[in-house]
């Protein structure tokens, strides 16, 4: 589920699914900042203790946000591991894609997640 939330200054989505085969229920924030002219994102989830924040812009479709940024990884207990993660609009769906960085610094998606419109 994803509403506009104060104001509708923000996006707070609310995502329930599976990972592995466990539950998995996550927490995120995405909004503009004026000052920097970019969009920024926090996210938090029941799977870590920690979270993620990252900040990028979108294409001037509008319809592509490009967001990197880092996290503590409760895994591997490295700190700081940089991302990218990619929105598309697609329709009223959309596709988030995550991408990491090996020792070498060679991308790789780790996440993909699809938004699938609710039919009332």
């Amino acid at each position: 589920e994803c509403k506009w939330i104060l104001g509708e200054r923000y996006v707070q989505e609310n995502i329930t699914g599976e990972v592995g085969g466990s539950p998995f229920h996550g927490l995120g924030f995405t909004g503009y900042d004026i000052v920097k002219q970019k969009y920024f994102s926090f996210w938090i989830d029941d799977i870590s203790t920690s979270y993620l924040t990252s900040e990028g812009t979108v294409d001037s479709t509008g319809r592509v946000f490009t967001m990197s940024g880092s996290y503590d990884d409760p895994m591997s207990g490295k700190k700081n591991r940089k991302f990218k993660g990619v929105t598309r609009v697609i329709d009223d769906n959309r596709l988030y894609e995550m991408y990491e960085y090996d020792a070498s610094g060679n991308e790789w998606e780790s996440l993909e997640i699809k938004y699938i419109r609710a039919t009332e």
